[in-house]
């Protein structure tokens, strides 16, 4: 029995020994397998809580003033919408009155054109009237020189 009390304390120690290199290779691999991984993390350059918190509260402050401004420049637009719209209006006036003074120039030219027709036609017709008038009295005169001779 001693013998077998022996043995069974070698398998005991063999055991215990066993279960600790067990343990010891489990903490190792435990050990390489989170410095791997710590630097798998490294080379992806990621951010830690701390900087992803401080630029979530940046961007949050960012959004904020972007409304109020956005607001700030929506009322100055109504603001200066009547401003405007009187600008145009006087904008409109000035272009109208341009087209009127176009207007009147073209009249102007075209009467002008007018009168200038006219007092070419009446120089046409004097002309002619005149050619008219000139040999009928030419045709006259040497009737009248004829009877003259003849008489």
């Amino acid at each position: 029995m001693e013998s077998q009390r022996r043995m069974l304390d070698e398998l005991a120690k063999l055991a215990t020994s066993a279960a600790g290199v067990v343990q010891g290779a489990g903490q190792e691999m435990e050990q390489m397998f989170c410095q791997r991984f710590e630097r798998l993390l490294d080379s992806m350059n990621l951010v830690t809580r701390e900087e992803f918190d401080a630029v979530k509260a940046m961007a949050e402050t960012a959004r904020l003033e972007n409304e109020a401004l956005s607001k700030e420049l929506q009322s100055l637009k109504k603001a200066t919408k009547p401003k405007s719209a009187a600008k145009s209006q006087t904008t409109k006036t000035k272009a109208e009155a341009t087209k009127s003074k176009a207007a009147k120039s073209e009249t102007a030219k075209s009467k002008a054109t007018t009168t200038k027709t006219k007092a070419a036609k009446t120089t046409t017709a004097k002309s002619k009237t005149t050619a008219a008038k000139g040999p009928k009295s030419t045709a006259k005169k040497s009737t009248a020189k004829k009877s003259a001779k003849t008489g």
